[in-house]
């Protein structure tokens, strides 16, 4: 892991700290995680008839913690074309923990094959 990588990511908490204190809400289910996709991301446009829809494109896939263990992550538009372009090596990952222990992605730092 380079020293650039685990930077971004200390600011990225950092900056979250500060967006829960102006918020002022407690959210007991932030996850940040690192470790590698071992899956094929499957890649989804969302189509909303009404066209009030939030997010335009959702990645599903699951990523290799670390210390093994397997978990399933998601993320919408920006964060699931990172996932789909499949040119991670290793992806550090803030986010919420769903329903069905899986891991809504809000910010996706990492490294990239070159």
């Amino acid at each position: 892991m380079n020293k650039l990588c685990i930077s971004r990511l200390l600011k990225t908490v950092i900056e979250y700290m500060k967006f829960m204190q102006y918020k002022n809400e407690d959210n007991m289910n932030i996850v940040i995680v690192s470790g590698k996709i071992i899956s094929k991301v499957d890649f989804k446009f969302i189509y909303h008839k009404d066209k009030q829809g939030k997010h335009t494109s959702i990645a599903n896939c699951k990523l290799q913690v670390d210390n093994s263990t397997t978990v399933d992550v998601y993320g919408y538009d920006e964060i699931a074309d990172v996932l789909y372009r499949g040119y991670l090596k290793t992806a550090w990952c803030e986010g919420t923990l769903e329903e069905g222990m899986k891991i809504k992605i809000l910010t996706i730092t990492s490294d990239y094959l070159n």
